[in-house]
């Protein structure tokens, strides 16, 4: 099909800022981002701290609930469960999410993750406080509750490229990868001593508010 003037010329920009991606406004040409707004770390480390805290709040809760289970049930099996429910709603969750996210809108997915795990996380508190809770709600709740912290990492690290230019993307990508390592790491023992001093329900409350 023929191509007008116009659309030649806008090519030809594409192709340019391609070329030369360390400038703001060709990374907003080719990846849609606004040049007026922040970009860098400056822009990246604000989304970097909030799926942080998020992400701890679901780690320490999923660990208190492992805790919980194992209390209640007086032998590792329940222990187990809470890590194959976990691992099995990622595995779900990932897959399709890979193939989908890029059509997506990443602002409104990450407000439909963290509004389901809240969601999920008030449920729980409040059917606790209410006395004996089904060990089937209990599992649905971790696995909707790992799905949506899945939802926010996958989401999350797609946005690097997106805000951080190619000479910073290792120190981005470093700063995500290895922070997230370390919550995993500090979760069991926050998660142990927080439902030792506030209670399942404690923790559950201050996962929602992450």
């Amino acid at each position: 099909r023929p191509c007008s003037r116009s659309q030649i010329a806008a090519d030809a920009c594409v192709l340019h800022a391609i070329a030369d991606l360390d400038r703001p406004d060709a990374r907003a040409l080719v990846l849609g981002v606004d040049s007026r707004s922040p970009t860098g770390l400056q822009a990246f480390i604000p989304i970097w701290l909030g799926q942080l805290t998020s992400n701890l709040g679901t780690q320490v809760s999923l660990y208190a609930l492992g805790l919980w289970l194992y209390q209640r049930q007086e032998h590792l099996a329940p222990v187990a469960a809470v890590a194959v429910a976990v691992q099995l709603a990622k595995l779900l969750v990932i897959p399709l999410l890979g193939r989908r996210l890029p059509g997506w809108p990443r602002r409104r997915v990450l407000l439909g993750a963290h509004g389901l795990a809240t969601l999920t996380t008030g449920v729980l508190a409040l059917a606790l406080r209410g006395g004996a809770v089904p060990m089937a709600l209990v599992f649905v709740a971790i696995g909707l509750a790992a799905a949506a912290e899945a939802t926010v990492l996958l989401t999350c690290s797609s946005l690097i490229p997106r805000f951080v230019p190619p000479q910073q993307l290792g120190r981005a990508s470093g700063l995500f990868a290895s922070w997230d390592g370390a919550v995993v790491m500090a979760a069991p023992f926050l998660g142990a001593a927080l439902a030792a001093s506030g209670g399942l329900v404690g923790v559950l409350l201050l996962d929602g508010a992450s």
